[in-house]
């Protein structure tokens, strides 16, 4: 069983065999290295020196939030 992080629910999961783990092991690396060149393109927004000085301050305002909230949860209660 697996928790969804969003939900709280319980997710039943069987894995047959050590691929099943390989192949998620390998999504959540290719996820959070995509996670990563979304946070850096997120900074270089911000950055005045990268693209900041090409964007609205209302895109480096969400940008702002959007790196703010990377370690806030959902509670688990919400739907």
């Amino acid at each position: 069983m697996i928790e969804c992080t969003r939900c709280g629910k319980f997710i039943d999961v069987q894995m047959t065999d050590n691929t099943d783990l390989q192949t998620l092991k390998a999504a959540a690396e290719r996820i959070a290295a995509h996670n990563v060149q979304l946070r850096s393109f997120l900074l270089e927004l911000m950055d005045p020196e990268g693209l900041g000085h090409a964007v609205s301050t209302e895109v480096r305002r969400k940008a702002s939030i959007l790196l703010s909230m990377q370690h806030v949860q959902v509670p688990r209660d919400a739907k």
